[in-house]
This record gives structure tokens, sequence and C-alpha cells, in this order.
């Protein structure tokens, strides 16, 4: 027969104390819960407007461009040719972002930005691992991305061939951008997150006021924090008014 291991009186007391700490814990929550609420619902207001009038809009221009490994193409393409071409998305990413290409770009359009901050906003990825690339730009002026997106397009296949000899690249879909719809910033992901860390915070500042609070509010706490038996009261001065 199996013995079972028995808690000793020092571990029974202890789960007892974890658990009335957490009962302790959330009676407090309960008992703060409108500052909770308020906390939350006025961070949430405040990400939204921050969200509304502090973060400028950003809209998204792209056009898509087929990659080809080889600049003749009266001849069918082989299965190795197509993921040779797939692969070579990456590598037009990079000459796409290049110095030689955008710099000429952003002096066209008399942007007058930091190259590193601009490229930022600049993304070419290959299309569900096809040989289709992507170019996405992202700008506060819908007219200014759009026009980056064209003039990346219209240098793109000269660069390419002049760079790469055996590739070449072909419009699929013309620079498009929706000045109507920005792409960010999220009204609903800012306005959840601020809800959240208000919440949070709430949270934490009620709990480091209670810890850091060590009065003593009634009879119980004197006998769990000193171990001593209550056997009278104090009254203070307005209590005896107040039944006077």
């Amino acid at each position: 027969m199996q013995n079972t291991p028995m808690e000793t009186p020092m571990e029974t007391s202890m789960q007892e104390g974890i658990r009335f700490d957490l009962m302790e814990l959330t009676q407090i929550l309960f008992q703060h819960w409108i500052w909770i609420a308020a906390a939350t619902v006025l961070c949430a207001a405040a990400g939204l407007l921050f969200t509304i009038f502090g973060m400028p809009p950003q809209y998204q221009a792209e056009a898509t461009m087929i990659v080809n490994n080889r600049q003749d193409q009266t001849v069918s393409i082989t299965n190795d040719q197509l993921v040779s071409a797939q692969k070579l998305v990456d590598t037009y990413s990079i000459i796409i972002t290049n110095r030689g290409v955008i710099e000429p770009i952003m002096k066209n359009l008399n942007i007058e930005e930091d190259y590193e901050d601009f490229i930022e906003n600049i993304s070419v990825k290959a299309l569900n691992n096809t040989q289709v690339m992507s170019i996405k730009v992202k700008n506060p002026d819908p007219q200014v991305a759009l026009e980056i997106v064209t003039q990346i397009v219209q240098r793109v296949p000269e660069v390419i061939t002049s760079t790469i000899e055996a590739g070449s690249v072909n419009i699929v879909s013309a620079p498009y951008v929706n000045a109507e719809r920005p792409v960010s910033p999220s009204k609903v992901k800012n306005t959840i997150f601020a809800a959240g860390a208000g919440f949070v915070l709430s949270v934490a500042a009620i709990f480091l006021i209670a810890l850091l609070d060590n009065t003593f509010k009634s009879e119980e706490d004197i006998e769990k924090q000193l171990g001593l038996v209550t056997i009278g009261i104090i009254p203070t001065t307005e209590s005896c008014r107040k039944k006077g």
C-alpha cells in the first residue's frame, strides 16, 4: 500500500496565506473597480484622440512587377528558370532600394530626407513565393507616394538589365494609391492598446498602494500580522462625539 505524502502545518499555513492574499487582492480590485474602469476609458479616449489629431495618416501606393531570369522571353520558361526567377526577387529588392535608384528619385521630387529614413517606407517583396514582385511606398501625401512608386517602376527595368544582364522585369499592375483610405495609423488598434495600458497601470497602481499601506484596518489584520488577540478597542474622540 502506497503512503500518500501529508502536508506539514507550515505548508498548510502557507497555502492558506496565499489563498487569503489572492482573495484580499481580488477584494481590493472590486473595491476600486470604478477607478480601474475610469482609467481604462480615459486612456482609450486619449489613445483615440492622439491617433486622430497627433499622428499624421500614412497612405500606401503600390505596383507589381514580374521577375524574369532572362531577357529573351520568346522561348518557353522551364521550372528551373521559374525557381531561379523567384530567388532573384531578393536580389532585385536590394537593387531597387539602392542609393543609385532612390536618390535620383528623391532629387526629382525635391524630397529633403535622409536616405536611410526614406527607404524604411519602401517595401519590395515577393507575392506568395512567386516571381511576382510587389513594390509598396508609404507617405503622408498619397500623390507623393504614387509618384515615388511610378518613378521606381520606370527606372527598374533599365537598372535591372544593366546590372543583371540575364534578368528583366515587366509591369503586372500599374502604380495605384487609395487617397481616401490611409493604411496607418489604426484607430482601433491604438485605442485597444491605450485601453489595455490604462487597465494594467491602474491595477498595478492599486496593488502598489495596497502593498505599501502598512496600517491596520481591523482586528483581523492585527491577529494576522502580529499574531495577537484583540481584547479591547479604544474609541477615538470623533466616534465618541458621534455616539454622544
